[in-house]
């Protein structure tokens, strides 16, 4: 009669263990890094969303300033005055007037 080898039973064992073990932590790791990923993506739509709320915000802050009032008053003046009078010095006026309201209320 035969005797069983238990030193190659015992390896096969121990391979099918370790196989299974790196099997389960690849597994593992790539379900922790598409969870990392997807909570990336949502923490930057939100800081996006964020930021965009905070702009806005500020340009209304600035556009219903006493200086973006006046700014906006001197804009819609030479726009009023070029349509009344055209001319190459009205145009220029009110192309100025409009862009420093506009620079003042986005802040570029």
């Amino acid at each position: 009669m035969n005797k069983p080898d238990y030193l190659a039973w015992f390896l096969v064992i121990a391979a099918a263990v370790c196989t299974g073990n790196l099997a389960s932590n690849s597994i593992s790791y790539m379900a922790v890094n598409q969870w990392a990923a997807y909570q990336l993506r949502q923490f930057q739509v939100q800081m996006e969303e964020r930021s965009q709320r905070q702009a806005v915000k500020a340009r209304e802050q600035r556009a219903g300033s006493p200086r973006g009032q006046e700014l906006l008053r001197r804009c819609r003046e030479w726009r009023r005055n070029y349509t009344m009078t055209p001319s190459q010095t009205t145009a220029a006026k009110r192309d100025q007037a409009c862009e420093d309201y506009h620079k003042y209320v986005w802040g570029r």
